[in-house]
């Protein structure tokens, strides 16, 4: 990926013809190596018994006395065989996770592209940044989502609900028109057409399994 702040990740070193070279690390690279800022996202793609046969030349004389993998990608390169990069039109597609600060990052990235995802196909959100809706949920257009609202598991939302603020709902079915009012939690269980769950209302669906 082509980035504007490639500090923290390996660089794709390249030779006048524009042939990768190999891959550098941060704490290897050298001053000028460390401007370069095509990086590598650390998704690779081999030819396993080319890899397979490369892999007992590794070594870890580096900064960190580790063993990577990308070296492996100069190895081939010296005796002859072809590799190449293939840049990713979305540099953040290939962002990696060191920490918890960057985990929250990747997180937010997709809560937002799950978000305007849903408002581009009619759902109203009154404050996406406080709304929470996991992959798999679904919701029917004119619903409206206050802020403070997560939806988790595989809930499934009608066409011009109301939910929220601050409502919880788990693995729950919601038809149509049904409206879930604030600090309400709701696990489990369905709501037919045009329902209504009070304020601070809980509901749990109970089985032989369940207690």
């Amino acid at each position: 990926a082509i980035v504007d702040e490639p500090t923290g990740y390996g660089r794709i070193i390249r030779d006048e013809n524009g042939d990768v070279r190999k891959i550098i690390e941060e704490k290897d690279a050298t001053l000028g190596q460390k401007k370069v800022n095509e990086i590598s996202t650390g998704i690779f793609c081999f030819d396993n018994q080319k890899l397979f046969s490369m892999l007992p030349m590794v070594s870890n004389e580096n900064a960190q006395g580790e063993f990577y993998l990308p070296d492996v990608l100069g190895l081939l390169q010296e005796q002859g065989h072809l590799v190449a990069a293939f840049a990713t039109d979305d540099p953040e597609e290939g962002n990696g996770v060191n920490d918890r600060v960057q985990l929250a990052d990747l997180e937010q990235l997709m809560r937002k592209r799950i978000n305007d995802f849903h408002m581009r196909n009619g759902v109203t959100m009154i404050d996406p940044s406080s709304t929470y809706i996991d992959s798999d949920v679904m919701i029917g257009r004119d619903t409206v989502l206050y802020p403070g609202t997560c939806l988790f598991g595989e809930t499934q939302i009608g066409e011009g609900c109301q939910i929220g603020p601050h409502a919880l709902i788990k693995n729950k079915s919601i038809e149509d028109y049904t409206r879930i009012q604030p600090f309400s939690a709701v696990d489990g269980s369905t709501f037919g057409e045009r329902a209504f769950a009070g304020v601070g209302a809980t509901t749990q669906q109970y089985g032989i399994d369940q207690h």
